[in-house]
């Protein structure tokens, strides 16, 4: 089993690793560091990222 770290904004954002933590998943969503800040877009909507805090 398989826990998921979905965004209502973009949907499913990861998936839990079984090493520990969790990977990006590629198709929902592309994630980049701008300023100390997470930035996640959704391929569909390009217009619209997500601004995600890191503190």
């Amino acid at each position: 089993m398989s826990s998921l770290y979905p965004l209502a904004e973009v949907g499913i954002a990861g998936s839990e690793c079984p090493d520990g933590g969790y990977h990006l998943e590629t198709e929902s969503v592309h994630a980049e560091i701008v300023d100390d800040e997470v930035v996640l877009t959704q391929p569909a909507n390009r217009a619209m990222p997500l601004l995600c805090c890191s503190d």
